[in-house]
């Protein structure tokens, strides 16, 4: 004889899901009520102990790489290559020194001659005027209070040698 497979239809097969789903729910269900209280001692005992556990464990790795960072052998080799890099170091710092110590001195010869030729062409010119006198833009000293200078104490009233 022939064997017949025999399907049940969709609305049975949603109900055996909804029943699958309320099975493993109870399940569930039996499996809180015969472990709850050790999960919840488990729970709350990790909640405790997790920051004293943490800190426990980074102490003791703090102290083992302060260890391996003691190492006479490491610290021979290092103290090598920490001498070998300073001495680079200070070989660059002072090649650095003395290229800006040549442009600084380039810098103020190259202003001197400015200030020397543009004195130079004044005098030529027939003016007297130094750069300096130039910049301030009079002959007295600068104009602005508190500065010294014979210019500025007339202008905003503030000298008081003229007071008797």
């Amino acid at each position: 004889m022939e064997e017949t497979e025999i399907k049940p239809p969709a609305s049975k097969l949603i109900y055996s899901i909804s029943d699958y789903f309320y099975l493993s729910l109870g399940f569930f269900w039996t499996f809180l009520q015969n472990y709850g209280w050790p999960l919840l001692f488990i729970i709350i005992s990790y909640l405790i102990l997790k920051d004293p556990v943490r800190d426990f464990i980074n102490g003791y790795m703090a102290r083992a790489r302060l260890r391996a960072a003691k190492d006479p052998k490491r610290v021979a080799t290092l103290d090598e290559e920490r001498k070998s890099i300073r001495e680079q170091q200070q070989r660059n710092f002072l090649v650095e020194l003395e290229r800006k110590a040549q442009e600084e001195k380039e810098e103020k010869e190259r202003k001197a001659n400015e200030q020397a030729a543009a004195n130079a062409e004044l005098r030529a010119a027939g003016n007297p005027t130094t750069e300096a006198t130039r910049q301030r833009g009079t002959f007295m000293g600068p104009s602005r209070p508190g500065e010294g200078g014979g210019g500025g104490a007339y202008r905003f009233g503030n000298d008081r040698r003229r007071r008797p």
